[in-house]
Formats: structure tokens, sequence, C-alpha cells
């Protein structure tokens, strides 16, 4: 009878982190750090009913936006491009669906930028022809608020991912990441249950290795590790590597 409530309760946690606009979030959160993306497609497809439902409501286009972003750059971390592109497509619709009212919404802009940079990363040879709009998405981002979070991210990638010849510059991208960190950090009720205050502290360990700084890919780590002990992809990838 035990085993039995507790699958029960078990079973119910589940249909609240489908369909609980609270439960969601700490959900998030805690697979992200376990890199448990099993749920996701099921959140955001909720997500996704309750955007229209209130559209247009920027905070719901937000919410929904961020999820897709999560888990179609979990599908690329894998190497899941099959799949990667499909997750795509339907954020890109969604996207073009529901971003219309919010022209000048700086975190909304940098989403299509963001989508556009899912489409480079899944078919390399179209960055010719889309590199241009993801950058100058990312740019009118800023120009509406300089310290869009969404926008710093999503500029900051362009600059780590490009190569120099084309625009990029990791010790700008470093500038910009540090950006969306001090977001994090001066909202502390935000960063508790947010999956992308886990991303930024696992990016800025991996862009401070890469810029050759060991030493504060070290201090980033831990970090990481303090917030969050159980952050798989921290534990099992970075460590290794960077204490080798």
């Amino acid at each position: 009878m035990r085993y039995w409530i507790i699958s029960l309760c078990f079973l119910f946690n589940i249909t609240c982190i489908a369909f609980g606009k609270d439960a969601y979030k700490s959900y998030t959160y805690e697979s992200f750090a376990a890199r448990d993306f099993s749920n996701w497609p099921r959140i955001i497809e909720t997500l996704e009913k309750e955007a229209l439902q209130n559209y247009p409501d920027s905070t719901a286009t937000l919410d929904i936006m961020k999820y897709y972003y999560g888990y179609i750059g979990h599908l690329l971390d894998v190497n899941n491009k099959k799949d990667a592109d499909i997750w795509c497509k339907k954020a890109k619709k969604t996207y073009q669906s529901l971003s219309k009212p919010f022209a000048n919404n700086a975190d909304i802009v940098a989403y299509g930028s963001i989508i556009t940079a899912f489409e480079i990363a899944i078919s390399p040879m179209k960055a010719p022809i889309l590199a241009p709009s993801m950058f100058m998405g990312a740019k009118k981002s800023l120009s509406l608020d300089p310290n869009s979070t969404v926008g710093n991210l999503s500029y900051a990638n362009f600059l780590y991912f490009f190569p120099e010849a084309l625009g990029g510059d990791r010790k700008k991208a470093l500038q910009h990441y540090m950006k969306v960190y001090s977001y994090f950090t001066q909202h502390p009720d935000i960063a508790s249950e947010d999956w992308r205050y886990l991303f930024i502290l696992s990016t800025l360990t991996v862009v401070n290795e890469k810029l050759g700084d060991l030493g504060k890919a070290r201090l980033w780590m831990n970090k990481a590790l303090e917030v969050n002990p159980n952050f798989v992809f921290v534990k099992d990838v970075l460590m290794p590597r960077i204490n080798k």
C-alpha cells in the first residue's frame, strides 16, 4: 500500500510538472542540472497552449521561447540534429505567431536571433545567408535594451561561436556573458529556479577555459557546483577536463 501511495504521488508530481505553472519552473531547473530533458517536450506543449490562450502576452511568449531554447540547445549538444531541426521549426512557427505585437521587446527580438543561430548550427551551409540576420537581430535587441538578458546572451553567442574574420571575439563575448550573470545575481529570486542561471555558470566556465584561463574556469566551475552540487554536465564533463 505504501509503495502504491508513493507511486501515485510520483505520478501526481509528473502531472504537475506538465501542467502546473509553478511546478515546471523548479522541475526544469533540476532536470537541466541532471541533464534529463525527457519531460521538456510536454512542458513546451503545455506552455504553448497557455501562450496562445493568453495572446498577446509578452510573459507567456518569453516563457515558451525560453524552454524552446533550452530543449533545442540540448538536442544540439547531444548531436541530435534531426530532432533539433523538428523542434527548431516548431519554435520558429510559434515565435512568428506570438511575437508580432512585441516588435520592440528586446528579449523577444533576441529569441528570433537565437532561432536563426539554431538554424545555422543545424545546417552550417546556411551560415552565409542566415548569419547577417542573426547578427542584426542580436544588435537590434541590445539597441532596444542594452541590459536585455536574452539580447546579451544572443550577442555573446554570436561573438563566441563565429570566427574573428566574421566578427567573432571571445573576449568580448565574455563581457556579454558576464552581463547575463550580473542579471541573475541582482535577481536571486529568479536565479534560484531558472535553468539559465546554471547555463550561464557553465558557459562562463567553458569560455574561460577556451581563453586559456584555467584558474578562472575553476572558479566558475566551483561556483556552479556550489549553486547546484548535482550539476551533471559540470561534474561529469567539465571537471575532469579542467582538472586533468
